[in-house]
This record gives C-alpha cells, sequence and structure tokens, in this order.
C-alpha cells in the first residue's frame, strides 16, 4: 500500500503479495524493502548491465558462473543477485514453490527444474534498454517437454527435446517503461529449464532501442527527438530540425523590455544553436513577424529590449540547429508591456480671477499611457520672469490656484500624472492680472527734527500700490520701552494725502518710540512697513515730587521730606526749589531756591513761634524747573510744656580728663523736672550731649587734656526737653599715659582657645586711648604681640593653643602720650580633643576620572597640630565610604584621582590630629564626573551550546557612561589561545549574542564591553570556558594511490580529525568523467583495495568519514588512469565432466582480475590425450 496501483505495470498473473512486491519496486520503494528484510547493499562500478547468468538447478547448487535462480531470501520469494554489476532483484510467483529441482553436476546443462505451470520468475530491477534472452532446455537422462513464454503471454520456447539431447531459445527485447517485469513463465506443466541468461545489447547513441550496436540497427525509437527511419540497408535515426517549444510565459515586464521564457524540446539530435524569436505586436490577430533573429545561446529564456510601452506582443520561438529553424512553437499568451507617460491635458483655460487666485479649468489627455490618470498638477509661473510661483495637486478637471500676488501677472500649465508619473506639461495660458489689492508696505520710516515732545516722520512710499493711487497713511507708535509685543496706538488714521512725511505732536518727553506706515487705496488699507529704529524725544525738566511731608517741628524749623520725580526726563536731576506760605497767605514764597543736593529732604528754619506753614517741592535739572508737587499739610511750630533753660554751670576741679559740673535749679514752666543733659562743645564743633543726670552736681569724666570746653545745660521733663542754658568756657590740665586697662578676664573654652575680656582704663590720661596691644607666651617663656586692636575692641579670642599648657596674657592701653602698665593675667588650656570640622568645601576641574577639592581649614586644631585629612565620598546616594587619606602640608586643596566616570559624588572632609580624625564637615554640594566609556558589564554567560554555534548573554553595565549605550564589542578566545575581537560593534544595545561559524568540539569563551558615543568602555569578566558539542569528522584529505593496475588501485588516506566523536566508518567514492559520485567501498581502515575498474579509464575518487553525529564534508578529489587494459587472467576453478561417450560438460568461475575490461567471450580449447598422458 506504500503507493498506488495506477503506476504499475505488472504480468496479469500475480497474486496479491507478488503484487504488494511489485509495487514498492515500482514506485522505487525497493531499497526500503531491502532494509525491511536485511540484504545487503553493495554498490559497484560498471558500464552496462549485466549479464545476468540464472541456472534453475537446486537453490544449493553450485555452478560456477552461474547465479542460483532458485536461492530466495528466506522466507520470502524475493532473490538478490549481488555479484552482478549492478545488483540484481527480483522475486518468484505462481507456484513456484512446487517446482522440482534436478543436479547431474555443477554444470549449467547438469541442472534444471521442472515448473507447474503460471509458476514465474520476474527481474524488477532491469533498467530500460534493449536485451538478448535466452533460455537452454533438455535433460542429460531423459527427454523434455517445455512451455516457456515473456510477459503478455509472449512464447519464447516451445517444444520437446530427445534424452540427452538440449535446445535453447533467443529473443530480443525492448524493455520500454523502467516499471515492468522481465519475466519468464511457464506455461505447461513441468516445463523444464536449465538456464536464463539476459544481456544489454549496446546501441548507437542515436538509438533509443536497438538490435545490435551498428547505427542501421535502431529500432522502436529514437534519443534526442531524432527520426525514426527504416530503409533498406537498415533502421537509422536521422537527425531533423529542432522540435517547438512549450509553456511560452513573459515575466519581469517594463515598458520597454520583458522577459520571454520557454521549455525547450528535443534539438532534434544537433546541439542548439539558439533560439529564433517571432512576435505579433498589437493584438492576437496582427501577423508574426521576427523579432530576434537568434538569441545566441540555448538558454530557454531571453530579455527582449526596445519594446513599445502600453503595446500588446504575443510571441512565438523556434529552435536553431545546423539541421535549420524547427518547428515554431504556439504562441505565448497576450502580453501588455507596462504603460507609458500620459500626453498634456487640452482645452486648459484660466476662469474666475480673485484678487489672490485664479480658477483653472481643462479637459484630459488625449491619451492616459495606458493607466488611468490618478491626478492633475497644476502650475502657476509669474511673468515675464517666468518663474515657477505656485504649484498644486487635484483630483479633477479644475483647480483654483490660491496663495498669489494681488494685480500680478501670470500664466498656467497643467500636467496629468498616472501611476508611471508626470507627464508633459500643457501649453501655457494666456497671462492673466490678479485683482486690484491694497498697496503694499511703506519702505522703513525715520524720525527727525526730535523736539521735546514731537519729531518729524519720513517714509519712503510703497513699491506697489496694488494697481490703486495711494490716497493716504495711517501712523502709529508705541514706546519702545513697553516691549515688542505691546500693541501699537494709531496716531494718525488717515493722512489723506500721498505725501511721505508727517509732523507728529503731542508726545512724551524724553522718550523712545517705534513707528510704522501703512498706505490707504481706493481697495483699501494696505500692509504696514517694518518697524522705524527706536528715536527718542529730546529730555524735558523733572515730573512732580510726591507730596511733602514734615518732623521735628520745633519753634522755629521743621523737617521737610518727599519722594522724588518718578519718569526719565533725559537731564539729571540736580536739587529742588522749596516753596512756604503761612496760612494767613495765598503767595507761595521761597524757602529754599536749591537745596543743591538731591536728597529728599529738607530743615526749614526761620519760622515764626506759633504759625501755621503749607509746603511745595519742584524739582530742578540742567533744563529747567519741573513741575510743583501737590501742597503738603499744615505744619505748627510751638514748644508746650517744657521747662526754661538752666543756668550757666559752675565748673570747679579741672584736671586733665575730668571738670565738676553744678547748676541751679531752674523754672520748670509749670511742668516736673525729671533730669538734666549736660552739652559739651570742643573749637568749632557743635555742642553733643555728654551726660543725662538727675542730681545738679556731676563730675565729667573722660575729658581730654589741655583742651577748651563749652559745657551747657538743658532740664527734661515728661514734655520734651528745654532750650539750653547759657554756654561756659574751661581748659583741662595737660595729658598724660592712660593707667592699665582695667577687669582683665582670662575664660578657658577649649583646648585650643581662651577668650580675653577688658575695659577701659579707669584713666585714660587725657587723651582718648587708641589701641590696646595683646601679648601671650607659654608661662615662663616669652611673650609675643597677638594682635594691635581699636579702642572699641575689648576682647579677643586667642586661638590656635595647645591644649593642657599654661599660658600668660597681657594687655596694654595706648594713647598718643605713650603706653600703659600692663594688666596681666595666667591661664591653662585643656586637655587637647580631636580637630574642629572643616570649613565649606569646593570642587573644581571636575574630569572623567578625578576633580581639585577646596576647604577652608578648620576653625581650630583641637590643640594639636593638623597632620592630615580624610575625604570621604558619597557615590550615587549610597552610603558615605572613605576615599583618600592626604597629608595636611599647610594645603587647603587636593586633586582627587581614581574618581568612576559619569557618577554624582559628594564629598566631607574631616582634619586629623594626635588624638585622631575630628568631625566630618558639611558635605560638599553634588557634582557629576564626565561622561566616559560604558562600565564593565556583567561576567557573560554562554547557553545553548551547539555544534558550531553558542549563545551568548550579559548583564548590562550598572552605567552607561552618560551615553547611551549602542552597541558592545566581544573578544573570543579559542582553546588556548589569545582573545581577538570577533565583533567590533554589535550596533545594538541587545545584552545576547548569537556566537556563529564555531567549531565543533571546541572551547571558547568571551569576553564583552559596552560602547557609547566616547568609545569602548570598561571589559567585563571572562566567561566560563564552554565546550561545543561533537560534529561529524573533518573530510579527509584527498586519499594517496599506493599502487595502480588496470582494473584495481590501493588507496590510503590520513585519519581526518574526529570531530569530538570516534570514527567509525570511512566511505569511498568514485566517477567516471562527469558522473556523479556513487560509494564503491565501506572500510574502517584508513586504506582500500578497488577492483573491477577498467583500463585506462580516468576515474574521481574521494573518501568521506563516519562518527555517531554522522559524514564529514566531502573529502578532496584524487584523479588516477587506469593502467592500460591487458587480457583477463585464466579463468577459474575449470572442471571437465562427460556426460555421454560423445560428450562432456566444461564449467568455469570468471578470472579473478578480468584485465581492465568486460569478459566479451571464452574459448574453449579441447586435446585428446594420449595413452600415456591419460594415465
Amino acid at each position: 500500500d506504500l503507493c498506488p496501483r495506477s503506476n504499475l505495470q505488472q504480468p496479469r498473473f500475480m497474486d496479491p503479495f507478488q503484487e504488494r512486491a511489485m509495487r514498492l519496486v515500482a514506485c522505487r520503494r525497493l531499497p526500503l524493502l531491502l532494509a525491511v528484510l536485511s540484504w545487503p547493499t553493495v554498490v559497484h562500478l560498471a558500464e552496462a548491465f549485466g549479464p545476468v547468468r540464472l541456472n534453475f538447478g537446486p537453490p544449493e547448487a553450485v555452478v560456477s558462473g552461474w547465479e542460483a535462480a532458485f536461492k530466495t531470501v528466506s522466507p520470502t520469494p524475493f532473490i538478490h543477485l549481488n555479484s552482478l554489476l549492478p545488483p540484481v532483484f527480483g522475486f518468484w510467483g505462481g507456484d513456484y514453490a512446487s517446482a522440482v529441482h534436478t543436479e547431474h553436476d555443477q554444470t549449467a546443462l547438469g541442472t534444471f527444474s521442472k515448473l507447474p505451470s503460471g509458476a514465474y520468475l520476474c527481474l524488477v530491477s532491469v533498467p530500460v534498454g534493449s536485451y538478448s534472452l535466452q533460455v537452454n532446455v533438455g535433460d542429460a537422462a531423459g527427454p523434455t517437454d517445455s512451455c516457456l513464454e515473456l510477459l503478455e503471454g509472449e512464447v519464447l520456447f516451445d517444444g520437446a527435446t530427445a534424452s540427452g539431447a538440449f535446445d535453447s531459445a533467443t529473443t530480443i527485447v525492448h524493455k520500454q517503461v523502467l516499471d515492468d517485469c522481465l519475466t519468464l513463465r511457464s506455461c505447461r506443466d513441468n516445463s523444464v529449464v536449465n538456464s536464463w541468461e539476459v544481456e544489454e545489447i549496446p546501441c548507437h547513441f542515436s538509438c533509443a532501442f536497438c538490435t545490435g550496436t551498428s547505427e542501421s540497427q535502431c529500432a522502436i525509437s529514437c534519443n534526442d527527438g531524432r527520426i525514426f527511419n527504416e530503409s533498406a540497408s537498415g533502421t537509422y535515426c536521422d537527425a531533423r530540425k529542432p522540435y517547438a517549444p512549450t509553456s511560452l510565459s513573459t515575466s519581469e515586464v517594463t515598458n520597454s523590455s520583458l522577459k520571454l521564457s520557454w521549455v525547450a524540446s528535443h534539438s532534434g539530435g544537433e546541439p542548439l544553436l539558439g533560439y529564433r524569436v517571432l512576435a505579433s505586436v498589437g493584438g492576437s490577430s496582427e501577423p508574426f513577424q521576427e523579432l530576434l533573429a537568434n538569441t545566441g545561446s540555448d538558454a530557454a529564456s531571453v530579455t527582449l529590449t526596445s519594446l513599445a510601452g502600453d503595446t500588446e506582443y504575443m510571441f512565438k520561438v523556434q529552435g536553431i540547429s545546423a539541421v535549420g529553424y524547427g518547428d515554431v512553437s504556439l504562441a505565448s499568451p497576450l502580453t501588455r508591456t507596462a504603460p507609458l507617460l500620459p500626453d498634456p491635458p487640452v482645452a486648459v483655460a484660466t476662469g474666475d480671477v480673485d484678487q489672490y487666485a485664479v480658477q483653472i479649468t481643462w479637459a484630459p489627455p488625449a491619451y492616459d499611457g495606458g493607466t488611468a490618470v490618478e491626478s492633475y498638477v497644476v502650475k502657476a509661473y509669474s511673468m515675464p520672469s517666468g518663474a515657477l510661483a505656485k504649484a498644486l495637486s487635484a483630483d479633477g478637471l479644475e483647480a483654483t490656484v490660491t496663495g498669489l500676488l494681488g494685480y500680478s501677472l501670470y500664466t498656467f500649465t497643467v500636467q496629468a500624472v498616472n501611476s508611471v508619473g508626470g507627464g508633459t506639461e500643457s501649453d501655457a495660458t494666456d497671462a492673466v492680472r490678479t485683482l486690484e489689492v491694497p498697496p503694499g508696505p511703506p519702505g522703513l520710516p525715520t524720525v527727525s527734527s526730535l523736539e521735546q515732545y514731537a519729531f518729524q516722520l519720513v517714509w519712503p512710499s510703497p513699491a506697489f500700490d496694488g494697481g490703486s493711487v495711494i490716497t493716504g497713511f495711517r501712523i502709529s507708535c508705541r514706546q519702545a520701552s513697553s516691549g515688542a509685543g505691546a500693541a501699537f496706538e494709531v496716531l494718525v488714521s488717515d493722512s489723506a494725502s500721498n505725501g511721505t512725511s508727517l509732523r507728529l505732536e503731542g508726545l512724551t518727553g524724553f522718550t523712545l518710540y517705534e513707528c510704522c506706515v501703512a498706505a490707504w487705496n481706493a481697495i483699501g488699507l494696505g500692509a504696514e512697513s517694518p518697524v522705524s529704529a527706536p528715536a527718542r524725544t529730546l529730555p524735558v525738566p523733572p515730573y512732580a515730587p510726591g507730596q511733602p511731608s514734615f518732623a521735628d517741628v520745633g519753634l522755629h524749623q521743621l523737617m521737610l521730606e518727599w519722594t522724588a520725580p518718578v519718569g526719565e526726563v533725559g537731564a539729571e536731576l540736580v536739587g529742588y526749589k522749596i516753596y512756604r506760605r503761612s496760612s494767613a497767605s495765598e503767595s507761595w514764597e521761597e524757602a529754599c531756591n536749591d537745596t543743591g543736593s538731591i536728597e529728599t529732604s529738607w530743615l526749614v528754619t526761620g519760622l515764626d513761634m506759633y504759625t501755621a506753614y503749607f509746603f511745595a517741592v519742584s524739582g530742578l535739572n540742567d533744563i529747567g524747573e519741573g513741575e510743583l508737587s501737590n501742597t503738603s499739610a499744615r505744619a505748627f511750630t510751638a514748644a508746650v510744656g517744657l521747662p526754661h533753660p538752666p543756668g550757666a554751670a559752675i565748673l570747679d576741679a579741672v584736671s586733665h580728663s575730668s571738670i565738676e559740673v553744678s547748676w541751679d535749679e531752674p523754672n520748670d514752666g509749670g511742668t516736673n523736672i525729671t533730669g538734666y543733659m549736660i552739652e559739651l562743645a570742643t573749637g568749632a564743633a557743635g555742642f553733643a550731649a555728654a551726660m543725662n543726670v538727675s542730681a545738679r552736681t556731676v563730675r565729667l569724666e573722660g575729658l581730654q587734656g589741655d583742651t577748651n570746653y563749652q559745657v551747657r545745660l538743658r532740664a527734661m521733663c515728661p514734655g520734651g526737653i528745654s532750650f539750653p542754658g547759657l554756654a561756659m568756657d574751661v581748659t583741662t590740665q595737660p595729658p598724660v599715659v592712660p593707667g592699665p586697662p582695667s577687669s582683665l578676664l582670662v575664660t578657658v573654652d577649649a583646648p585650643h582657645t581662651v577668650s580675653l575680656s577688658w575695659s577701659l582704663p579707669a584713666d585714660e590720661g587725657g587723651r582718648p586711648v587708641q589701641a590696646y596691644e595683646v601679648l601671650a607666651g607659654q608661662s615662663g617663656g616669652t611673650t609675643e604681640v597677638l594682635a594691635t586692636l581699636d579702642v572699641m575692641v575689648e576682647s579677643l579670642v586667642v586661638p590656635e593653643l595647645l591644649g593642657a599648657t599654661e599660658y600668660e596674657f597681657q594687655v596694654v592701653a595706648i594713647n598718643d602720650i605713650g603706653r600703659s602698665e600692663l594688666a596681666s593675667a595666667l591661664a591653662t588650656t585643656l586637655a587637647p580633643e580631636s580637630p574642629a570640622a572643616p570649613g565649606e568645601l569646593s570642587v573644581s576641574a571636575v574630569a572623567q576620572h578625578g576633580a581639585t577639592l577646596g576647604w577652608v581649614e578648620p576653625p581650630h586644631d583641637g590643640g594639636s597640630r593638623v597632620v592630615s585629612y580624610q575625604v570621604w565620598a558619597e557615590v550615587d546616594g549610597q552610603s558615605w565610604a572613605l576615599l583618600a587619606s592626604i597629608p595636611a602640608e599647610g594645603q587647603n586643596s587636593t586633586g582627587l584621582s581614581d574618581l568612576l566616570g559619569d557618577t554624582t559624588y559628594r564629598l566631607k572632609l574631616s582634619a586629623v590630629n594626635s588624638v585622631g580624625p575630628g568631625e566630618l564637615s558639611e558635605a560638599s554640594d553634588a557634582f557629576k564626573t564626565e561622561p566616559v566609556p560604558p562600565f564593565a558589564p556583567g561576567m557573560p554567560a554562554v547557553s545553548d551550546v551547539q555544534q558550531f554555534q553558542l549563545l551568548l548573554t550579559w548583564a548590562a553595565p550598572l552605567k552607561d557612561g552618560g551615553y547611551p549605550i549602542t552597541g558592545y564589542r566581544i573578544w573570543q578566545r579559542f582553546g588556548q589561545g589569545e582573545l581577538t575581537v570577533v565583533v567590533s560593534d554589535t550596533g545594538s544595545s541587545d545584552t545576547e549574542f548569537e556566537a556563529t561559524a564555531l567549531s565543533g568540539n571546541s572551547d571558547y569563551s568571551f569576553v564583552v564591553a559596552g560602547i557609547n558615543s566616547l568609545g569602548v568602555g570598561a571589559e567585563s569578566e571572562e566567561s566560563s570556558v564552554a565546550t561545543t558539542l561533537p560534529v561529524p569528522p573533518s573530510a579527509p584529505a584527498a586519499p594517496s594511490v599506493e599502487s595502480l593496475g588496470p582494473s584495481s588501485a590501493r588507496l590510503t588516506w590520513d585519519a581526518p580529525h574526529h570531530g569530538g566523536s570516534a570514527i567509525v566508518l570511512y566511505s569511498v567514492e568514485a566517477a567516471q568523467g562527469d558522473e556523479q559520485f556513487s560509494i564503491v567501498m565501506n572500510t574502517t581502515d584508513t586504506f582500500a583495495e578497488l577492483s573491477g575498474l577498467l583500463g585506462a579509464t580516468a576515474y574521481r575518487l574521494r573518501v568521506s568519514a563516519w562518527n555517531a553525529i554522522g559524514q564529514s564534508g566531502e573529502g578532496d578529489v584524487v584523479d588516477l588512469t587506469t593502467l592500460p587494459p591487458v587480457a583477463p587472467q585464466s579463468p577459474l576453478q575449470l572442471t571437465l565432466s562427460f556426460t555421454a561417450p560423445d560428450a562432456a560438460n566444461v564449467v568455469w568461475a570468471e578470472p579473478a582480475d578480468h584485465g581492465g575490461r568486460l569478459v566479451l567471450s571464452y574459448r574453449v580449447s579441447l586435446r585428446a590425450l594420449d595413452a600415456a598422458e591419460s594415465s
């Protein structure tokens, strides 16, 4: 059931089992059947089939030179003649098992079988060809009566033989179907058959079948389409003209070419010289004419060029040989070449015309190029320049071209577009002008004749009036300071004149203006001009100051205050004019003509007591007096409830720095006197309060020696202070050096710091203490000046002291007379501690792997000198860790290296002394190192290992270095070799790569590095070693020819690499000429003994190896030519047996070496022996 019955031609007398076997053979399934039956297969070299020599004796009989016909493969009816070239397969059918076998001797005629009627032998592996068939019939011990027939009942032998007589029958069979059986069948019970011989007849090359080897012995049919011709001299296969090609088809069709293909038919016996191509152009009814005389090749296709586009073609083809033009093929299917570009549209015309648009209409082109017009392209050209102004696409037969210029000349064309492209443009329309429009923009305005509140604006007239006379202009301006987005204010809506200049008035002084102009015509207002350059009006007097206010009103004066004018006027404010008027007057009088200052306050004096006043202020600049401010509120001068001034002071006990002052109690003016103010004045200096007291006798301290003082008094009450009393003069004694500073106090704050404080000397010596000098030193040692301080400073923090150390501190007061005595104190510092945290950190010069760190030194060293610094880092927000330790060496900056690129850092710093590291500083601002190539990817992992490939995966780098990863570089190590780049750039951020083109059964390891725009990054760790799977062996090298004969050769070869699995077999393949290679021997050795070769014949030989994985590739080929053929060796196993007094059987086996040619015949020589030889 492996193939359908329709493929089968079998003897009609087959039983079902035999039919099934025949179907296996017919459908080329015999190797499957042989494999099921475990039949061995051997491939032999041979020139022709057979001959098949079958002996019909008992199955176990051995007859030299003959195969046993009944030696079947148990328990089947199949025979396998493996010794023949090529092997022969067949099977028995009918009641063959009932055959009776006889063996008189081990010769072909001494053995036979009697077949029951219908028993038959079918040879199924006989190739198509002509064969000579002969049967031999007879029995040396008795008569025979036999009927033997071929397939389809053709009787081959029908007759009887006498006892001891033999007969034969010969016929020629032409096997025309491969699947047919070559059958010998018994057509009578007990039909005797001794042997059956089948030998192929080698035909002349022109014959398909023949009765002999000459050219005149052809039969039935011919090769290569030759003509079978019977004549009186014989039957021939004559060459003829080529047969007609078939199955014409076209492809690769363009509008000027196509490819014509066909199926070649028989050449008629002579080689094809090419093909002639005929064409029918324009439809199926048109005649065929020669298009191409000769393709010049036997190829079954040709590319035809220079064809017309959008045209129907049909083609015919005929072969060309030495005989002449061959039969013409049937016509190909009708083929139309690809379309062309369309013709131009027609009837292109203009329609409605607008200011900025024109309507265009047209009709379709006369010819669309062979494919429908898909759209149209309308183009507008400016005239008279002819420049393309506008193009648009349209689907219908009209379009409106918009976006044109007003009052301008245009012509228009239309172009049709089909699937091929755009065709030629149509003829242009007559020029048409768009309608009148508002004017174009005037030229850039310019400003001239600047004044404080006006200027002259001039502009060029528009280059384009829109086709209508300009009737006027609109002028708009804005203050430039309001910004570019501010709106313009229309100052002149229509000048009602075509003049191009105008004086603009009513402007603001000292203000930047920008202006633009637009023209009017009968159509309307045109586009605005460009904005003029900013122009500023001339400077003006100041604007009005703010409304004045007053304070500190006295009997005869008050303080007047106001705010400065707001607004730029172009001239600097230089002062103010102050006006006043009393409540009894309506007219202003100047209180101050010019304050001479831009200060916004003024002390107004000369006022009358108990009088109401109003005030106003105006600003002054180089242009003149500005606007007057609003009038102030009303102000009154009065001193209600104050005591009278005290009388003259009584001055006694005058020294170099003090005076005793006393006085009488004044009139309290109706109030309660609460105290007194003593005022002093020296030289030209005014009076100043010296002290406030409640008693009427007091000593004034801290005066200057040898100095004249004026002393006066004021009385104080809840309502205020009286006017001063009469001043008295006094001169102090000459000055002296000051006394020592008082109240010197030492406070120990820390191991490294003390605080000193003191007070003025009790006596400054009649001259002010000008400075203090502070000295310090370790107790018992010398002191050094720490600082010279201003007299206002009465304390000092002394840092940088050593811990657990006694120090002496001294302070000296200095006036211009000299130095005071020392004020001294002792103190011992605390034990040392760790340093303070450094001050503010700064980071600069940030690079890919480094930066410069600067810092402010710690405020104290903890009482022990700083010897080093520790740098701590926070990397990408992770926990803080020690980054570096650096020596102090008096520096406050250091360079940091070995930083990670593209990484965010924050730094802290601690100082280290003999006690240890101090507190960490505040963190620096975060900074990021410059981008770098990517960080190292994860160690690659190998998976899915195959024979020649594996999958490599890895984890992406923790950081891409600041730029996206664009690919990876991959290194590969083969075995113990060096790492080599196998992929310079994968071109992808994918983290897997399929490594291919590997060697089987080999060790590999890999390294990966990322790539970004800065280059190749850090390399990963090397992967673990992976071993690819075993592979078929390597192909053996060309075998060596060790020995050579006419029919034999000995080959040797070196074992190739086993591919990781032991080599189990070698196959030796051979081929003659251009034939395909076939296996001639399988061996486990690395040598082969070949026999059965033809002499003086060229062979190509090669070897392939097998292991558990499979077969190697094809080995290298060695060419050899066998030695010239020689006579065959002697036949073997010659036996002689007499079958009758006058007859003998001579039997032999084939020679061991046929000498490089097939044995064609045997010569049998007989010689009678004399009596002596016979004994």
